[in-house]
C-alpha cells in the first residue's frame, strides 16, 4: 500500500481532520533519539526508522507498541542513497522531491480512555533544493483517526537543533485532543530524510487517573493493615 492510497482511506473513512505544520527552514542534522521524560512510561509508544535499506514499505527498525505493528511507505519520486558525499557523516538517506513518507501508528483502540494524545515527531533532515516547483522545507503531517467522537483541539510546537554540515534534527511536538484510536504522519519538502523517530502517550482521563491513584491508595492501605 502506497500513501496515495492511505490517503483516499482517510477520505473514506470520513477522517476529521488533516493539520499541516510547515517547518522553517534552518538546518537540523542526526536526530540523537534523546526523547521525550515520558519515553517508555505507561501508555506510551515508540517506533524508530533509520533507513538501512532502499525498501518504500518498511516496519521500524525497533518499536514499543502494544496496539500493533507500525508502518511507513515511502511513494513519489523519492530517491534513496545508501551513502554520498554531500551527505556525509550520514548514510541510508531518502530525497523526497516531489515525494513522501506517510506513517501509520496503531494506538490506544478507545479513545474514550484519554483526554489527550502527545505525540513527539524527530526528524534527521538537510535541504535538497533538487526539484524547483517543490518547497525546499520540511512539512510535517498529522491527521489523527477516530472510532468515535471527533477532535476538539490540536496544537502543535517546533524546535531545531543544528546538527553540522547542513543537517538539523527537528522536533514536532502535537496534542491533540480528545486521544484518536491511531495517527497517520506525513512528510514532504524537497529535503534529505536520514531518521525518523516517534513517540506518542495516551494521558488519562481525570475520573480515570483518580480511580487508578485511588486504587493503588487502597492496596497500599490493605497491605499497612495486613502487617500490623
Amino acid at each position: 500500500m502506497n500513501s496515495r492510497k492511505i490517503q483516499n482511506n482517510w477520505l473514506r473513512t470520513g477522517m476529521a481532520f488533516v493539520a499541516l505544520v510547515v517547518l522553517s527552514m534552518a538546518v537540523v542534522a542526526d536526530a540523537s533519539y534523546g526523547g521525550p521524560s515520558w519515553r517508555g512510561g505507561a501508555g506510551s509508544t515508540l517506533e524508530q526508522w533509520s533507513f538501512s535499506s532502499s525498501s518504500t514499505d518498511s516496519f521500524p527498525d525497533s518499536y514499543n507498541n502494544t496496539y500493533g505493528k507500525p508502518e511507513l511507505w515511502v511513494d513519489g519520486s523519492a530517491t534513496y542513497y545508501s551513502s554520498s558525499p554531500i551527505l556525509d557523516p550520514y548514510t541510508g538517506v531518502w530525497t523526497l522531491g516531489t515525494g513522501d513518507i506517510a506513517i501509520e501508528i496503531p494506538n490506544n483502540p478507545n479513545n474514550a480512555t484519554g483526554t489527550e494524545k502527545h505525540i513527539w515527531t524527530e526528524i534527521t533532515w538537510k535541504v535538497a533544493g533538487l526539484v524547483a516547483r517543490v518547497p525546499d522545507s520540511l512539512t510535517v503531517g498529522v491527521n489523527p483517526e477516530y472510532s468515535v467522537g471527533n477532535y476538539t483541539k490540536m496544537d502543535f510546537t517546533r524546535s531545531d537543533t543544528p546538527l553540522g554540515n547542513g543537517w538539523f534534527s527537528t522536533i514536532v511536538k502535537t496534542d491533540i485532543w480528545p486521544n484518536p484510536t491511531s495517527e497517520f504522519i506525513t512528510i514532504t519538502g524537497d529535503v534529505y530524510i536520514d531518521e525518523v523517530a516517534i513517540d506518542t502517550q495516551c494521558i488519562p482521563e481525570p475520573a480515570t487517573f483518580g480511580l487508578l491513584i485511588g486504587g493503588a491508595f487502597m492496596a497500599i492501605r490493605r497491605k499497612t493493615k495486613g502487617l500490623r
